[in-house]
C-alpha cells in the first residue's frame, strides 16, 4: 500500500475510533447523569411536599443554614463551588472535586425541605459536570474528553430535571459559548440529553405541556400590546437580575462568618415569610407557578419570590435562580394582562418565557422551552418575544460566564 494511501487510511481509522469513543462517552455520561438527575427531581419534589405536609420544617431554617455552611467546611472547600465554578474550570481546566454532586444534592434538598426559596436547575448543572468530569477520568480519557464530558453531564442532567432535551441542548451551547460548546462536540451532547430524557419514559416522568388557552389572533394592536409585554418583563427581568446581584454582597458585608450569615439568612426568610404571608414563594412555588398560569398571580408575588430567592442563595442555602425567575416572569405577565387586556394564561406563559431569555440571555433556550412547555402554537409569540426582551435587557445575566 502506498505511503500517502496508507497514511490517509491510518486518519480514517483515527477519526473512526475517536468519534466511536465520543458516542460511547455521550451515551455512558448522559445515562449516569440522566439517573443521577431522575433522583434529584424526585428528590426535590418529595422534599416540597413534606414541608407542605408538615409546616413547622420552615423554623428550621436558620439551623439548616449553618449546617449547609458545615457541610463544604467539612468537605474542605474554601470557597463554596457554584455554577460559575464549572464553567470557569471548564476553560482553566481546572480539575472538579466530585464531592461537590453529593454535596449539592443534600444541601438542595435540605434548602427545599426547610421552605427556602429556590430553584433545582443550579445544582442539577454542578451535578451533571461532576458526574461528566468523574466518568472521562473513570474511562482513562480525562485530558482529551474531559470539556466534552462534562458538558454532556450538564445537558443529560439538566435534560433528566425538566424532561426538556432540546431545551437542555441549546441552554447549555449557549451558556457556555460558542470557544467551548463548538458545532463539533455539539452532536454527542444532544446524544447525552436524549438518552436522559428517554430515561424518564418508563418511570412515567415526562412531564405533560403546560396548556394554555388558545393565543389570540394576531394583529398590529395585539402585537403592539406584546411588546409592551416584552418591555415589561425586560425590566422585571434586570430587577430580579440586580436583587439577585445586590442582596448577596449586602449579605456578605453584613458578616464575613459563613456560619453567621447563613443563620442570619435563615432568620430573615422565615421573618419575611411569616409577616408577609408568602408560603407559597417557599421552594420551587409550584402552586404560585401553576396560579399564574391559570392568569391569577397577587401584585405583591414577583417582589415577595426576588427578594426571597435572592436572601435564600445569598445566605448559603443551594438550589437554583432560574426557575424562581420563571415563576417571576409568569406572575409579572399575569397581572401585566389585565392592563393590556390578552388572556392571562398567555401572557403568563409569555412573561415566562421572557424572564428565561433576560436573565441567561440564550434566545435559542426560550424558543425551544415555549416549544416544550406550551407546545407549538406559542412558537412565533416565543421568537418575537425572546428577540424583543434580547435587545431590550442589555447584557443583564445571572450568570457571570454571560
Amino acid at each position: 500500500m502506498a505511503p500517502p494511501v496508507r497514511q490517509a487510511f491510518r486518519e480514517l481509522l483515527d477519526g473512526f475510533r475517536d468519534k466511536r469513543r465520543k458516542v460511547f462517552l455521550a451515551l455512558t455520561v448522559g445515562l449516569a447523569a440522566g439517573l443521577a438527575g431522575m433522583a434529584f427531581r424526585v428528590s426535590i419534589f418529595q422534599m416540597n411536599a413534606l414541608r407542605i405536609a408538615h409546616p413547622w420544617l420552615l423554623y428550621t431554617l436558620p439551623i439548616v443554614g449553618p449546617l449547609i455552611f458545615l457541610m463544604y467546611r467539612l468537605a474542605r472547600y474554601r470557597k463554596e463551588p457554584g455554577v460559575d465554578t464549572i464553567f470557569s474550570s471548564i476553560r482553566s481546566g481546572e480539575k472538579l472535586r466530585f464531592p461537590q454532586a453529593p454535596l449539592v444534592f443534600l444541601a438542595s434538598c435540605l434548602t427545599h425541605l426547610c421552605g427556602g426559596s429556590a430553584g433545582r436547575e443550579g445544582a442539577a448543572l454542578e451535578l451533571g459536570a461532576c458526574i461528566g468530569a468523574k466518568g472521562a477520568r473513570l474511562l482513562g480519557w480525562g485530558k482529551k474528553f474531559k470539556k466534552l464530558s462534562v458538558l454532556c453531564g450538564m445537558v443529560g442532567a439538566f435534560s433528566a430535571l425538566f424532561g426538556a432535551p432540546l431545551t437542555a441542548f441549546f441552554f447549555v451551547m449557549e451558556i457556555t459559548g460558542p470557544k467551548i460548546f463548538h458545532y463539533r462536540g455539539g452532536i454527542f451532547s444532544l446524544v447525552s440529553a436524549l438518552t436522559a430524557f428517554f430515561l424518564l419514559v418508563p418511570f412515567g416522568l415526562v412531564p405533560p405541556a403546560l396548556s394554555v388557552s388558545a393565543p389570540p389572533a394576531l394583529d398590529f394592536g395585539r402585537l403592539f400590546l406584546i411588546l409592551i409585554l416584552a418591555a415589561g418583563c425586560g425590566l422585571v427581568g434586570i430587577f430580579y437580575c440586580l436583587t439577585m446581584r445586590f442582596i448577596p454582597h449586602w449579605l456578605a458585608a453584613l458578616s464575613g462568618n459563613g456560619y453567621l450569615r447563613a443563620f442570619l439568612g435563615g432568620m430573615m426568610i422565615l421573618t419575611l415569610t411569616l409577616l408577609s404571608g408568602a408560603r407559597q414563594c417557599c421552594g420551587l412555588s409550584g402552586e404560585m407557578l401553576l396560579g399564574a398560569l391559570g392568569g391569577y398571580a397577587l401584585a405583591a408575588d414577583p417582589l415577595r419570590k426576588t427578594v426571597l430567592t435572592a436572601v435564600t442563595l445569598g445566605s448559603g442555602f443551594k438550589g437554583g435562580d432560574l426557575v424562581p425567575a420563571m415563576v417571576v416572569g409568569a406572575s409579572a405577565g399575569a397581572l401585566l394582562a389585565g392592563p393590556l387586556g390578552l388572556p392571562g394564561p398567555f401572557c403568563a406563559a409569555l412573561g415566562l418565557i421572557a424572564l428565561f431569555c433576560v436573565v441567561t440571555r440564550c434566545r435559542l433556550a426560550a424558543i425551544f422551552l415555549a416549544l416544550e412547555l406550551f407546545g407549538a402554537t406559542m412558537a412565533l409569540y416565543a421568537v418575537g418575544i425572546a428577540v424583543v426582551t434580547y435587545l431590550f435587557s442589555g447584557s443583564w445575566s445571572l450568570f457571570r460566564a454571560r
